[in-house]
């Protein structure tokens, strides 16, 4: 989705290193930071802290990316989705 909403930006006009190669230096501050905080420790609260950081990552690159291709974004998949794993996460 990062490599998509990059490319959608310029209509996919300019061409990204392969395999997300130097992303540092074609996302945006906010991206990278996000991206950072999605990956955990090894233990569950940060596990479940990660996943919730992905998702939400996710959905902003994913809502942005539908806007530049004239898409309408699921919204109520997303919120479907997002409850069920708050859900699964509460049972934990």
């Amino acid at each position: 989705m990062i490599e998509w909403n990059e490319s959608s930006k310029t209509n996919w006009k300019d061409t990204l290193p392969e395999l997300g190669k130097k992303m540092h230096s074609w996302v945006s501050k906010d991206t990278w930071d996000a991206l950072y905080r999605s990956f955990a420790h090894f233990d569950e609260k940060d596990s479940w802290n990660a996943l919730e950081n992905t998702m939400n990552l996710f959905r902003i690159l994913a809502h942005q990316t539908a806007t530049f291709l004239n898409y309408d974004y699921p919204h109520e998949v997303d919120n479907h989705i997002s409850k069920f794993i708050n859900e699964l996460r509460d049972k934990s």
